[in-house]
């Protein structure tokens, strides 16, 4: 899988620690306009990535590698 620059940033965000809405900050910050529609970016990219078991997500929202 290629990754755009959005899609990098955000598997360099991924962590035990940060949640998908602390990731969605993080790329707001670095983007901004560019993000958007960023919610539903974010979603779909991290559901393809959970798909495809390059990520699982904890029952406390936080996603793993």
């Amino acid at each position: 899988m290629q990754l755009d620059k959005q899609g990098s940033f955000v598997w360099k965000c991924i962590n035990n620690e940060k949640t998908v809405y602390d990731i969605s900050k993080e790329v707001s910050n670095e983007f901004g306009k560019d993000a958007e529609p960023l919610l539903d970016r974010l979603i779909s990219y991290f559901n393809i990535l959970n798909d495809n078991k390059f990520i699982k997500f904890n029952k406390n929202g936080k996603s793993n590698v």
